[in-house]
């Protein structure tokens, strides 16, 4: 294979060279199949393996990136009520990656030895954390180099890092969110991100996983809770108060991916949200967190919407999502106090393609003193009020 000496090279020593050559392999359109499958192999390979028990039904439903999307946060809950173990190996999001929101809780423990993980596993079937040095460290290191160079959407490199996760966690199912979107990761428009899928669940089925691609544009706010901060308000309110109607929604369309992962759903109730909070709350114990903790960090959050921005006429709300999260981003990157900065967050009152009056309340948003001003100017930037609609949504699952 053409790409097996700079797959080896890079295995070999990771500098910016190897990953050069790496990335520029990768956006060859000439790559095949087997060359992604011995790159996967490689960086789940670099770490540990997970031993679950035999015959253990396991799965995760990762995504591709984009923002106000719940499925990282929701989908394990659904997992467990459906009888699936979900190790769930995270890394750092832009800008609220499922990861990163539940390191905003206090006590909540991210990083794992192998025999701890295997503990929080047998005591709540659901362990959520970050990838390191125990686990696909060369995953890691690559990453956060794509990142850092903005080569975070050649598919190769996405399906790979995607699976070598998958790989080393043991699991045998695997539901991909697909975000389809200008500024996505895994396809800027349907046909792309269709023909991307069909090769992600190809590649799965060649390394034993049994994989199901669901594609959703991502041209409107899948929720109106946008930060690190407030997609853990997001979460009070499905479990503790009445989601608004795009909330819901938005609830019900990851319950429904869920769904389509497992073939026995006779005993299960995934639709009572009672269900699903018991299974967040008992991760929160699991993880050393606990429900005081929680609720008490979303208060702060709520109380820290002290900012309106308001409508200057009349009209139908279009938001900018890459404009709204390169705001957040260039938030959490200007006070970046720690690996998971959680500077500023968005609540929108009104949903993408709402009719608006002048001077009514568009959206409310929280951020440090050092930037609050600069991050007000970049928010106003993140939505427009038209005379018409914006185009329609879709929706398609591929299997």
């Amino acid at each position: 294979m053409k790409g097996q000496t700079i797959i080896d090279n890079f295995a070999k020593v990771q500098s910016r060279e190897s990953m050069d050559a790496l990335i520029q392999w990768a956006k060859s359109e000439e790559i095949c199949d087997d060359e992604i499958i011995y790159l996967t192999k490689i960086l789940a390979n670099s770490g540990k393996i997970l031993k679950l028990p035999n015959k253990s039904l396991s799965a995760d439903i990762p995504s591709t990136g984009g923002p106000t999307s719940l499925s990282t946060l929701l989908c394990p809950l659904v997992l467990r009520e459906l009888g699936f173990v979900v190790p769930k190996l995270g890394v750092k999001g832009r800008p609220a990656g499922g990861i990163d929101v539940l390191a905003q809780i206090p006590n909540y423990k991210i990083e794992f030895k192998y025999y701890e993980l295997l503990r929080c596993l047998k005591e709540n079937g659901y362990c959520h954390f970050l990838a390191g040095y125990e686990f696909v460290p060369l995953d890691v290191v690559l990453f956060s180099y794509r990142s850092n160079e903005n080569a975070k959407s050649i598919n190769p490199l996405v399906i790979s890092s995607i699976l070598a996760k998958k790989i080393a966690l043991g699991l045998n199912h695997i539901g991909l969110d697909v975000r389809v979107t200008k500024f996505g990761n895994f396809g800027t428009n349907w046909e792309e991100a269709k023909k991307n899928s069909l090769r992600f669940i190809r590649i799965s089925k060649k390394l034993g996983i049994n994989a199901v691609c669901f594609l959703n544009y991502l041209n409107y706010i899948q929720q109106p809770y946008i930060g690190r901060g407030e997609s853990l308000v997001s979460l009070f309110e499905i479990f503790y108060e009445e989601p608004n109607s795009l909330l819901r929604k938005h609830l019900y369309g990851c319950i429904n991916m869920g769904l389509s992962l497992s073939s026995n759903t006779k005993n299960c109730s995934p639709y009572t949200i009672s269900i699903l909070a018991k299974h967040f709350l008992d991760n929160l114990v699991a993880q050393g967190s606990s429900e005081k903790e929680f609720i008490n960090r979303v208060q702060e959050i709520k109380s820290a919407h002290k900012y309106k921005i308001h409508s200057p006429k009349s009209g139908f709300l279009i938001i900018n999502l890459q404009q709204l999260r390169d705001s957040i981003v260039w938030g959490q990157n200007y006070i970046s106090e720690n690996k998971f900065s959680d500077p500023c967050g968005v609540i929108f009152k009104n949903f993408s393609n709402a009719f608006v009056e002048e001077g009514e309340t568009i959206l409310t948003y929280r951020a440090d003193n050092k930037i609050k001003d600069e991050f007000h100017n970049k928010l106003m930037f993140s939505f427009q009020i038209n005379s018409s609609l914006d185009s329609d949504n879709g929706y398609e699952k591929i299997t």
